[in-house]
């Protein structure tokens, strides 16, 4: 028979005590309680523990932890490990070609990684939650690095109204390699799971030369070849636009006349007459801005500088003018009407456009 204890609310508040002695209880519960549970209480009392005797208390209260076991044996797991960035910190190119190599290894490790990851989800869920991660592919960054060099070479002889031509067919024609998509394209690609690569034809580890392109770019367009370049692109377009041919050209006492087609709306609706607004601003400015170069080519600073399509209003959006409205530079005046513009250069700038063409023109 067990020992009843009597609960704290059977007695008045006051009369409530703590034990007298923590050994005391102990020995009891020892000794009629081995297996029962017991009881907190919730009321408070008055009488607080020191440090010791709450020691006491929770180690007779709380029941032993089981142990854990030291070392336990896991399940076993695949690791993916991924290349570090410091493995190639030595890494240097030597040449722009590098890169496809280096491109190769990345590709190679991106599948890696994926394929042991896609192992340990299988291992995990029965099932693989992610896909290999897209790459471009040794084509795309071909076409993407030749056309980088292109533009890299177009930049540095481009301004905000002329960008220096350069056609990337003309590029890989003078190189040689115009027909390397079609040689890569026809080389076998990375068999399939399962198939066995092929013992004898392989995709070139070069699919196109880099370091010629770059070297033809910089022959052909840099330093003052890139400026010779550019003038003559801005003569062909002089010709065209101005009609800088004798038929066209009309010659005066005082000038030499060229004239440039141009498109007009009214600046006020309604209005069946003037003023007039540019439809097309840019096709003005692109002739203002060669024919800056050209003048200053020429040594005629004052003209060249005039000229320049930040210097004057013509050309703005703003910009208005009336049917015979003369516009006046040193040695050139432009005289507007509604569908054209007369270009009238004095002698001298005559001269020396004339010079321009004939070293520039093609």
């Amino acid at each position: 028979m067990g020992l009843s204890i009597a609960s704290p609310m059977d007695k008045p508040h006051d009369s409530v005590c703590a034990p007298s002695s923590i050994a005391a209880t102990r020995h009891l519960l020892e000794e009629h309680m081995p297996q029962q549970a017991i009881a907190t209480s919730t009321r408070r009392v008055s009488r607080g523990y020191d440090a010791a005797e709450i020691d006491e208390l929770l180690d007779l209260a709380t029941p032993a932890r089981p142990v854990v076991p030291a070392t336990t044996t896991a399940t076993p797991a695949i690791i993916a490990t991924l290349p570090s960035a410091n493995d190639d910190a030595t890494f240097v190119l030597k040449s722009r070609n590098d890169i496809f190599k280096r491109y190769a290894a990345y590709e190679e490790a991106v599948s890696a990684a994926s394929a042991a990851q896609a192992s340990a989800e299988r291992d995990a869920f029965g099932f693989s939650l992610t896909s290999r991660p897209r790459t471009e592919g040794i084509e795309d960054i071909a076409k993407n690095a030749i056309s980088m060099m292109v533009h890299e070479a177009q930049r540095q002889f481009s301004n905000r109204y002329t960008t220096l031509s350069i056609r990337t067919s003309d590029v890989l024609a003078a190189t040689g390699q115009e027909n390397w998509q079609q040689a890569l394209q026809q080389a076998p690609s990375r068999p399939r799971r399962g198939m066995q690569p092929s013992p004898v034809a392989t995709r070139p580890e070069l699919p196109v030369d880099l370091d010629k392109i770059w070297a033809y770019l910089e022959s052909t367009y840099g330093g003052e070849a890139g400026q010779t370049a550019l003038y003559k692109q801005l003569a062909l377009m002089l010709i065209q636009r101005l009609h800088l041919n004798d038929k066209d050209m009309r010659r005066t006492t005082s000038a030499v006349i060229a004239y440039q087609n141009i498109r007009s709306t009214t600046a006020s609706f309604g209005a069946k007459t003037g003023p007039y607004k540019l439809y097309e601003r840019g096709d003005v400015n692109v002739v203002f801005d060669a024919l800056s170069y050209v003048f200053e080519w020429a040594g005629q600073d004052a003209l060249s500088l005039a000229l320049k399509p930040d210097r004057h209003k013509i050309g703005d959006y703003e910009f208005k003018f009336n049917s015979r409205e003369k516009f006046s530079f040193p040695g050139l005046d432009i005289v507007f009407f509604k569908d054209s513009i007369d270009w009238k250069f004095g002698h001298e700038a005559a001269a020396k456009l004339q010079l321009f063409l004939g070293e520039f023109g093609i």
